[in-house]
Formats: structure tokens, C-alpha cells, sequence
């Protein structure tokens, strides 16, 4: 408890922010069958789904970088790498969510934020 008698929560990993480069890394191990489902389970709107996928026909790892990168500016501070392991783990994609905790434990990310997308 703080000495305001408010409940601390705690997590079983740090929370940090995703950045650009961990997003970079990350978008080219999602599969073209799985995009749209993660853009969907983040809450992305499918007006916002359809324009990135107008903007990025042809190119898959930016359509998971640019699907990310509009999460991140929704949700801000709450775009978190806990948050989106999360997402992954009840689309029941645990591999990918395990690749996504790897990357972000190679890059040393674990224990300090990232810079914005």
C-alpha cells in the first residue's frame, strides 16, 4: 500500500512503452493472416485497417508497423508491451507473443521505456 492507503499493483514483468525499433523487429513476425486480427484486438477501427492496408498493399511488415504505430498513439502511455503480449496471448497466438518478449529482451528493453513511434 502507498502512505496514501491506496493498493499498489504490481506486475510480474516492468511495463514500457513499445517503440519504433522493437515494432520494426517485431512487424516482420507477424503473418499476413494475422495482421488484421491483432489491428482488430488492439482496436483499430476497420476504416482505419482499410486505409493502412490502401496505403501498404504490397508491403505486410508495414502494415503491422503502421498498425502498431496507431496504436501507440491512441493509447498512449497504455500502449505497453504487457498490454500487447496480452492481446496476443488471448487471440491465443502465444508463439508470437513469446517472440515479442524475446525481441524486446535482446534490445535490453525490459527494464527501461522506449522512445515514441
Amino acid at each position: 500500500e502507498s502512505e496514501h492507503g491506496q493498493t499498489l499493483l504490481r506486475t510480474r514483468r516492468p511495463r514500457f512503452r513499445t517503440g519504433k525499433s522493437l515494432c520494426l523487429r517485431f512487424a516482420g513476425e507477424v503473418g499476413s493472416r494475422q495482421w488484421k486480427t491483432i489491428a482488430r484486438e488492439i482496436g483499430l477501427k476497420d476504416s482505419e485497417i482499410d486505409a493502412i492496408e490502401e496505403c501498404e498493399r504490397h508491403n505486410l511488415r508495414e502494415k503491422v508497423y503502421q498498425t502498431f504505430r496507431r496504436w501507440r498513439m491512441k493509447n498512449g502511455r497504455r500502449a505497453t508491451l504487457d498490454v500487447l503480449v496480452g492481446h496476443l496471448r488471448d487471440l491465443n497466438m502465444a508463439a508470437l507473443a513469446d517472440k515479442l518478449e524475446e525481441l524486446s529482451q535482446t534490445d535490453g528493453l525490459a527494464r527501461r521505456p522506449v522512445a515514441n513511434v
